[in-house]
């Protein structure tokens, strides 16, 4: 990654290179100074600098800045497309969660339903009732251990 910033700078740097090219330069004594400038120096006198062309870009280094932009591309596209996934996914353990969640409500609820009808009850009907609430709490245990 860091070799792909290095082309794209390479690159950039190149393509101002060439930009500063097109205009002129200007030297100039200003106080005794040295000064380059884009325009003539005022009240002195100027002398237009030749500034050579940028060297053409290196075939061998487009060659891997296009193989890299293709790779960076791909990569892109498999992160997406993993990103996508990973969505789904969690989307699904939460539906699957809430699912979850109602339905040890529901237990609950019965169980709750369950120990009413055991301390409401009266005669022989109490162990049966016992017994029922016993396996709803089992069940309880069993499917919602939270």
């Amino acid at each position: 990654m860091s070799r792909l910033i290095s082309l794209l700078l390479l690159c950039s740097l190149s393509s101002l290179c060439t930009v500063a090219n097109a205009q002129k330069l200007y030297k100039c004594r200003v106080n005794g100074t040295l000064v380059y400038s884009g325009a003539p120096c005022k009240g002195v006198t100027s002398t237009p600098v030749d500034v050579p062309d940028a060297p053409k870009p290196d075939p061998a280094v487009a060659a891997e800045l296009k193989r890299q932009e293709i790779a960076l591309d791909r990569l892109e596209k498999e992160r997406l497309i993993r990103e996508k996934q990973d969505k789904r996914y969690a989307d699904s353990d939460a539906r699957l969660a809430a699912g979850r969640r109602n339905r040890c409500e529901k237990l609950r609820l019965q169980k709750k339903f369950a120990d009413d009808e055991v301390t409401a009850a009266v005669g022989l009907e109490t162990q049966a009732l016992k017994e029922k609430a016993m396996r709803v709490a089992e069940y309880v245990a069993s499917e919602c251990p939270d």
